[in-house]
């Protein structure tokens, strides 16, 4: 059974979310959404994003005492300050939480840490976030967001469809965090050739009534162009009561904040035991950006963002490893984002280059009541043009609170090779693009990374064995 405890905090009666681009339209009033619409909306009914009204910050004394939680009960916990127990109660919450990690192969952990590297002061660990029913860290939170959106549908008596677009690991995370939920049924898109074997077998071998794999034409920025419409046209939306789980969904980042928060905790009670300040650093494997945004999210808890950082508390910091399409790369050296067409690499989960997530950070960057206004001009102007310019005020803000690099395919193929045979430890080739980028901070005597000792964590996107093509050319095997 489930451990029974208070949350440290509780969400305000009125916690709610508005969309990214709240006041973007003269004359627009500014919608606030519950925890339950903003589940169900996907997109905010004005095209865009879902984020907190307001952002809870953690205190060091709220850390100390999550430290010692479980995975699950920190979920719980962290959930607990966005949801209003108006809306759901804290036991049906923990209940929640607690039966959607069961299917995980060990509830207790849920993620592994391995450590890796030393070199010199720092060190580098691998946060195994691939341990649940697909093997990929996406199930980390889909698994979640399939329980409350039973949660909910249950108590209305509907039923939902799901639409989600996927360049590999989402379709099939979605997939098993739906099925054999009586009111969920869903619809999957995938590029056809654009996805790992082992990827496209794990959705299209699936029986069941309620699953409908979809192998579509072009790249999966192209396929995100008709999802997008689908969730525009409100009528429609209404009409077959149409929802994603993409990294839109709101409920999906507000899990995936929370492994920044368990190492982050963990950390700082090992520093404080041992009385020193070592930074934490993590290294994040980024495509459409889900990630990415729950790691800001994260970063605004504790206090951290845009490289604030006031209390004596170890300083963390994010750097976001891409392959070839590498957008964010080239948004923070010359502050245009236009998206190109994608390169296919290695590492298909990010063959990527629309990154939508970025329409949350830059909500979080810009920080005041304009935010919502000049997202929307952005967003607007990548919709008509392809393509905007972030005054440089906003992108030296990004600049202090992400980090960006881009990692060639015979580099992180190598690291894959070099991994192996120095810990006989195989990581995907996604992984591998975050073990070398972070080594590569670590390598550098001019880097904060190296200078200050960080401890880094590469956070492992998928088991390595969803990705043989991959290995099998890094590792000079033949099948």
């Amino acid at each position: 059974a489930a451990p029974t405890r208070q949350p440290t905090v509780l969400a305000p009666r009125d916690m709610r979310f508005v969309s990214t681009r709240s006041g973007g339209r003269a004359g627009a009033a500014r919608r606030l959404y519950s925890f339950e619409e903003a589940l169900f909306a996907g997109y905010a009914d004005d095209g865009g994003m879902l984020v907190p009204e307001t952002v809870p910050r953690l205190s060091e004394e709220q850390l100390a005492d999550w430290s010692e939680l479980s995975y699950p009960e920190l979920v719980t916990e962290v959930l607990a300050l966005f949801i209003s127990e108006v809306e759901i109660e804290r036991d049906e919450l923990r209940h929640v939480v607690h039966r959607c990690y069961a299917r995980f192969k060990d509830p207790s952990t849920v993620i592994g840490t391995r450590h890796l590297y030393t070199e010199g002061l720092c060190t580098m660990f691998v946060s195994e976030l691939f341990h649940g029913p697909t093997l990929a860290f996406k199930d980390l939170a889909m698994q979640v967001v399939g329980g409350l959106l039973e949660c909910f549908l249950e108590r209305r008596n509907k039923v939902l469809t799901v639409l989600v677009g996927t360049s590999g690991d989402t379709g099939s995370s979605a997939i098993e965090a739906v099925r054999g939920r009586s009111n969920l049924h869903i619809t999957v898109l995938y590029p056809s050739g654009r996805c790992s074997e082992t990827q496209e077998l794990q959705m299209t071998t699936v029986k069941d009534r309620s699953v409908l794999v979809v192998e579509v034409e072009g790249d999966s920025d192209t396929l995100d162009v008709p999802i997008k419409r689908c969730f525009d046209d409100i009528p429609l939306k209404k009409e077959i009561n149409l929802c994603s789980i993409n990294s839109v969904n709101i409920a999906r980042m507000l899990v995936q904040a929370v492994h920044f928060i368990y190492y982050y905790s963990r950390h700082l009670r090992v520093q404080r035991e041992a009385g020193t300040r070592k930074p934490l650093l993590f290294v994040i494997p980024t495509g459409a950006g889900g990630h990415l945004a729950g790691a800001s999210l994260a970063m605004q808890m504790l206090g951290m963002f845009g490289g604030s950082h006031a209390s004596s508390a170890p300083e963390v910091s994010i750097l976001c490893a891409s392959n070839a399409n590498d957008i964010l790369c080239r948004l923070l050296q010359s502050g245009e984002f236009k998206p190109r067409q994608i390169i296919k690499t290695q590492a298909p989960a990010m063959d990527i280059d629309s990154f939508y997530n970025i329409e949350r950070i830059l909500y979080w960057i810009v920080g005041t009541g304009d935010a919502g206004s000049l997202v929307a001009q952005w967003m607007n102007s990548l919709e008509v043009l392809k393509r905007f310019v972030l005054p440089e005020e906003y992108r030296a803000k990004l600049e202090r609170a992400i980090g960006a690099t881009a990692i060639a395919e015979v580099d992180f193929l190598g690291t894959i090779r070099s991994v192996w045979a120095d810990h006989t430890y195989l990581v995907c080739p996604h992984t591998a693009i975050g073990v070398c980028a972070g080594r590569a901070e670590m390598l550098n005597p001019k880097s904060p990374a190296s200078r200050n000792g960080a401890s880094v964590i590469v956070c492992a996107t998928a088991h390595p064995a969803k990705f043989t093509e991959a290995l099998m050319k890094a590792l000079d095997m033949t099948k």
